[in-house]
């Protein structure tokens, strides 16, 4: 039984990510979607900093993560079942590279949601390839 960590941020990349690693899953394999958010300062009119609520960062993320399990689900509903979902607290690519410690496969996508759509890899994917502890695939 092998345990198949999947970074999942909503994006078609971490969804092509989420389809790969279920399409190669064995039926005994553990499948977790895990979403990471960060802290973030945003800046009113007044130019104040305005830091968001943890909680509602938290579970803004969470939603977002079951909708998206939920809609691979619905695509694929021949595939292993999504067995758990983690959200954590931190930097993505530390963050999922920390949690894989002990994870038999990470599976990320290419690009996730960031904004420079020109690199090649995004700084989630370019990070757990230099920082994961386990075998890690990138989804093109």
């Amino acid at each position: 039984m092998a345990h198949i960590v999947v970074g999942v941020d909503g994006s078609e990349s971490s969804m092509r990510a989420l389809d790969w690693a279920t399409g190669r899953a064995g039926p005994d394999d553990v499948i977790e979607a895990v979403a990471v958010w960060a802290p973030m300062i945003g800046f009113g009119s007044d130019l104040s900093p305005s830091v968001p609520d943890p909680a509602a960062l938290d579970q803004l993320t969470r939603g977002g993560l079951e909708t998206a399990v939920t809609v691979h689900q619905q695509r694929h509903p021949d595939r292993p079942p999504i067995i758990k979902t983690t959200v954590l607290q931190g930097h993505p690519g530390r963050a999922l590279s920390q949690h894989a410690a002990d994870a038999d496969l990470l599976v990320v996508g290419r690009r996730g949601s960031g904004g420079f759509t020109g690199l090649h890899l995004g700084s989630v994917s370019t990070s757990v390839t230099h920082h994961a502890r386990c075998p890690t695939a990138v989804v093109p």
